[in-house]
């Protein structure tokens, strides 16, 4: 009887030890967590090396004066619209929010259109598809020139809609 005693205490003891461990222990909001199985994560997540966000170079080369993406195309990090020498100024549209090139709700991508065009005054003008709201900086335009990146974030806001905001860059150097 006695030795059930000392195992009760000694069993007592050791809850008791665990669970202050949890009850006292500092709140912390960026844990570390083990692996996760599967392509979707509910939770944040925090990559303690660093992150590299990066993906397909596509190279768009057109004589047409109007080019649509596609979904594939639209699934790059980079599309890069090649110079052909008879290439006329492009209006590359976006595709439509019905070909489900954009990611479901919520969701946010970006990606960017260099225009590689060397024949002077050719530019790539960006235009939307259908159910896709083009934003652009205060003062700014959607028209990229010559040897000029444009930048641009896209963001499901719901079911059917789509905003992608465009902001073009010039060479500083």
């Amino acid at each position: 009887m006695k030795a059930f005693h000392i195992f009760l205490t000694v069993l007592i003891a050791f809850v008791v030890a665990t669970g202050s461990v949890f009850v006292f222990a500092p709140a912390n909001d960026s844990a570390q967590t083990g692996a996760s199985a599967g392509p979707e994560h509910y939770n944040k997540q925090f990559f303690l090396a660093g992150l590299v966000d990066s993906g397909k170079y596509t190279s768009v080369s057109t004589t047409s004066a109007t080019y649509t993406l596609s979904a594939y195309e639209l699934d790059s990090k980079v599309i890069d619209i090649e110079s052909v020498s008879t290439s006329a100024a492009l209006t590359l549209s976006l595709p439509a929010t019905s070909t489900g090139a954009y990611p479901k709700f919520p969701g946010t991508f970006d990606f960017i259109v260099k225009n590689s065009h060397t024949a002077a005054a050719t530019t790539t003008t960006i235009a939307a598809g259908t159910g896709v709201d083009l934003q652009e900086p205060d003062g700014q335009n959607v028209v990229i020139g010559i040897n000029n990146y444009a930048y641009i974030t896209c963001t499901t806001l719901d079911t059917s809609d789509v905003v992608c905001a465009v902001d073009e860059t010039i060479p500083a150097d």
